[in-house]
């Protein structure tokens, strides 16, 4: 401590050495103190990284399963799902007197083949025309070799013996081209790609392998265009359903199209689904699939802030399929945790609009988990709202 004032030596007189020792011990206080403050400082800073530090580890660890995220917003990269069944003791296999499924002999096959023995197994004398005395049946299921068959159509050109007028015949319906894909191919190609949800390379190297022709990928998007053409008029058959429906039913979630996140909006009403992809998930997607703008029936969902804008609907429901965990919905009205009401307590939206429950782990919520789902809202809850 060089600023520290010197003590006089043992020479000194007694009164300088008292006055030395006070000047180094009250500058010395003074420098404890300006450490203490510095300390004071550097501690507090270093409880305030700490909390960033932890803000910053629980926002990582963030999903819908801890935290208000709804589902969608973790677009295709959502934690593995974890099973909810309890171990019950049972072993494995199938349980004592379940059915089971083994193959069955058909007394219809479409192929029969008979194998003769050579010779007598004790003596070795020929059988050709011994009598039959037992046959043992074994059915083997197979499936026959499938080749591309090629079909060529020869359109006839004549001249008129009386005339000289020259004819050609018509080409069969649906062959427009020189050399094309017939409807099955097509088929085929589509559901490889759409239906099992192969990549258009896979499906294209399945349709070489399987039934040797391999259609280009151009020509693969050409045949599902096609088809889905053909598909038009039953969805507008679905669409018209739908409106006509007394309660529907409303979601979305991400999907990847061509690398990219897109979304997959649901409108479902008993038999009648309707299921469209759109690069947007708010309300310009849900007005693309055609719905909703003119749905005047309940609109069942899971309480997203879009849906709230279609005022033409007859009523809004919360989906509780999307909150049946333990402890979401509960009876009562005293304080709830874990829920949040819609619009405040007492205020005129909070009233006319519907709560949202989101349970002890805050799934979901126009509120923060803790809040008090107010006596009015919680008592009005199915006087307003349908719960279904």
């Amino acid at each position: 401590m060089a600023d520290t004032p010197p003590v006089p030596g043992e020479a000194a007189a007694p009164d300088e050495v008292v006055a030395g020792l006070r000047a180094a011990n009250a500058r010395l206080r003074e420098l404890l103190a300006a450490r203490d403050t510095q300390i004071a400082a550097l501690e507090a800073q270093l409880e305030e990284l700490r909390l960033q530090v932890a803000d910053l580890a629980a926002r990582v660890k963030a999903n819908s399963k801890n935290s208000g995220k709804p589902p969608s917003s973790e677009g295709l990269d959502k934690p593995a799902p974890k099973s909810l069944r309890k171990k019950t003791g049972r072993k494995p296999g199938r349980p004592t007197g379940q059915p089971g499924a083994t193959m069955q002999l058909t007394d219809h096959p479409d192929k029969v083949t008979r194998h003769e023995p050579g010779a007598c197994s004790w003596c070795g004398a020929g059988l050709e025309d011994a009598p039959q005395t037992g046959m043992e049946r074994r059915q083997v299921t197979e499936i026959p070799p499938v080749k591309a068959e090629v079909t060529e159509h020869q359109m006839i050109e004549r001249a008129c013996p009386c005339c000289g007028e020259r004819t050609k015949a018509e080409a069969p319906e649906g062959v427009n081209a020189p050399v094309q894909y017939g409807p099955r191919a097509a088929a085929m190609a589509t559901y490889l790609w759409h239906g099992q949800f192969l990549s258009r390379d896979r499906a294209m190297q399945a349709m070489a392998d399987m039934f040797g022709c391999a259609p280009t990928a151009a020509a693969i998007a050409a045949m599902v265009r096609k088809i889905a053409a053909f598909t038009s008029p039953a969805v507008d058959a679905i669409v018209k359903a739908l409106l006509k429906a007394e309660v529907a039913h409303f979601d979305e979630t991400g999907f990847r199209v061509a690398g990219k996140l897109a979304w997959v909006h649901s409108a479902s009403s008993g038999r009648y689904v309707l299921v469209t992809v759109h690069p947007k998930r708010g309300t310009e997607g849900m007005d693309a699939a055609g719905v909703l703008p003119a749905f005047a029936g309940i609109a069942v969902h899971d309480a997203w802030a879009p849906y709230d804008t279609y005022h033409g609907v007859a009523a809004h429901a919360l989906c509780c399929a999307q909150y049946a965990e333990p402890g979401i919905m509960r009876n009562g009205l005293a304080r709830v945790p874990g829920a949040a009401c819609r619009g405040g307590a007492g205020s005129d939206a909070g009233r006319e609009e519907f709560c949202i429950i989101t349970g002890s782990r805050g799934r979901r919520g126009r509120g923060r988990a803790g809040d008090t789902v107010p006596a009015w809202c919680w008592a009005g809850w199915s006087a307003r709202v349908p719960v279904l």
